[in-house]
């Protein structure tokens, strides 16, 4: 009770503190994504600690085990939606440390490449 006490006559300082953490965390990963994968979107949170990120094309499960193959876990939308709806969404929290949110989103970007077939080399055919 008495950390309880103290804790709660530090409460503003702590939510202050607790704020400017996660708008950094949310800043790195909006800049990430606008880097490394400029075709997906999502609209700012008004809170939490996670981004909707919209897929350009494509299903987000089918990526979901693309990205996976390439080291990183992603939440396709149709498992974190009540109504399974989502299907070109992926749900991405923002609240690891630089580095390794950093190598996860690079993974992605990387898994990206090889399931768009946008971002795909073309396939030359050999004429013999």
């Amino acid at each position: 009770q008495l950390a309880a006490v103290e804790l709660l006559s530090r409460i503003e300082s702590i939510r202050r503190a607790r704020r400017r953490e996660v708008r950094t965390k949310y800043g790195r990963m909006a800049r990430l994504l606008k880097s490394l994968l400029p075709s997906w979107s999502w609209t700012p949170p008004a809170g939490g600690l996670s981004l909707w990120v919209r897929l350009p094309h494509g299903d987000a499960t089918g990526f979901a085990q693309i990205a996976l193959r390439h080291g990183v876990a992603v939440v396709p939308g149709p498992l974190a939606s009540p109504d399974s709806s989502g299907a070109d969404r992926l749900r991405m929290p923002f609240v690891h440390e630089a580095d390794t949110m950093t190598e996860g989103i690079q993974r992605l970007a990387r898994a990206w490449r090889a399931y768009s077939p946008e971002t795909r080399p073309a396939r030359t055919s050999l004429i013999v």
